[in-house]
């Protein structure tokens, strides 16, 4: 009998532990987590399926100071099993305790977030360590963080955290910096980029007209083309997107082949057709009418960006710059032409004109032409001055007024718009 006893309580002590882990599911939580118990007594992370992963002991992470920490940890008992607790996270740089935070845990995986700022009162530095344990218990896991410098267009604060740069709040007041994805938003009609090679940034609160978008846009300041309108890119918008030509007529740029040089051609004849028409119609500003209409176009077109801020206006706009010898339309002339040529095309067919009606005086000196045009020839040269003038002194303006760039408040280079 004594036997039979003694052989009985050693099967269900040798077979205790087996049932007691069956039935509370503590050797098959990667499966389901068991929610009995003891008190927790230590942290475990997750893994991507929210079971708990007690294998592993640390994490090494690389971020920015004012970014949040975000990664799913559960508190556990004895055998791992999910138990409610109370957590513990302290953050130590150094030989400094910076934090020190008590939370109450529920027993399922939950994201433990933080937010990770530079305290500038211990001095500068490059990392820092978070030691996660139950409230009662020694640290078990810790996460290592290695603090970058602010990425481009941020700078740190007093407050030990990654703000927008004062470049970029100085050009416009209600700029917003989102440094978990490294963004900047900001209103159209500005400009802003970081210069990688100079590591400075550059900044300007007025893009030069039909050169950037106008519309709220948010953008990666190392990549800032997103800013520019009309398949414009570089420096302020200032040329075309890689593989683009720009167009006359506008400052658009688009896809052109060398088939559109023989556009000189219609120029030609419209040259002489305008110099024609004005002799034989006597449109000259010696004609009251004439001269006002004139000078009203010359004002509109100065100040294109004032009266048409968002584009021309079909019809008017081109009326407009037929009066000012500008094409009205837009269209390619050849491939890859930039900036620089079309400021030298923009004297060409005024220079055109003027030489067209001088040839025409000079063989009405030495010919029997005289007859044909009369004494139109002058008032006619006079005319075409006059439509001429505005757009010679707005190329002549751009040609000789540099733009000079600072990128972080020192100079850094001239450009040509």
């Amino acid at each position: 009998c004594s036997l039979l006893a003694s052989t009985l309580v050693g099967s269900v002590f040798r077979n205790s532990t087996e049932v007691f882990d069956t039935f509370f599911l503590y050797e098959t939580y990667l499966k389901d987590i068991s929610r009995i118990s003891s008190d927790a007594n230590k942290i475990c992370f997750c893994d991507i399926q929210n079971r708990p992963n007690c294998d592993v002991s640390s994490k090494a992470i690389t971020m920015y100071p004012g970014e949040k920490i975000s990664t799913p940890l559960i508190t556990v008992g004895q055998r791992n099993g999910a138990a409610m607790g109370t957590l513990k996270a302290v953050e130590i740089a150094g030989e400094h305790q910076i934090s020190e935070v008590l939370k109450s845990w529920q027993p399922v995986c939950s994201d433990y977030n933080y937010t990770v700022i530079i305290n500038t009162s211990i001095g500068d530095y490059n990392s820092t360590t978070i030691y996660l344990s139950t409230d009662e218990t020694p640290s078990n896991i810790i996460i290592e963080i290695d603090m970058l410098d602010c990425p481009p267009g941020f700078m740190l604060s007093d407050s030990g955290n990654c703000i927008c740069s004062h470049e970029l709040t100085n050009t416009f007041a209600d700029t917003l910096c989102d440094l978990d994805n490294q963004l900047i938003s900001t209103q159209g009609g500005v400009w802003m980029g970081y210069n990688v090679n100079q590591t400075c940034i550059t900044a300007y609160s007025s893009c030069p007209f039909d050169y950037c978008t106008l519309s709220e846009v948010t953008f990666d300041i190392t990549e800032p083309d997103k800013q520019c309108a009309f398949n414009r890119s570089g420096l302020l918008c200032g040329e075309c997107a890689k593989g683009l030509s720009l167009l006359l007529g506008s400052n658009q740029c688009g896809e052109c082949t060398n088939d559109y040089i023989s556009l000189l051609i219609p120029f030609s004849l419209a040259g002489i057709a305008l110099v024609a028409f004005l002799i034989l119609l006597n449109l000259t500003v010696s004609i009251g009418t004439i001269n006002g209409l004139i000078f009203f176009a010359n004002i509109v077109k100065l100040n294109e960006a004032v009266y048409f801020p968002n584009g021309p206006v079909i019809i008017i706009s081109q009326f407009i710059s037929w009066l000012n010898f500008d094409l009205g339309i837009q269209t390619c002339f050849y491939k890859g032409m930039d900036s620089y040529v079309k400021v030298w095309l923009q004297f060409a067919f005024p220079f055109y004109i003027w030489l067209t009606i001088v040839v025409m005086i000079i063989l009405a000196k030495y010919t029997k032409f005289y007859k044909v045009i009369g004494n139109n020839a002058v008032p006619v040269l006079a005319t075409l001055v006059l439509l001429s003038y505005i757009k010679l002194i707005r190329t002549v303006t751009l040609a000789l007024h540099p733009i000079p760039i600072e990128c972080g408040g020192s100079f850094s280079n001239t450009v040509w718009l």
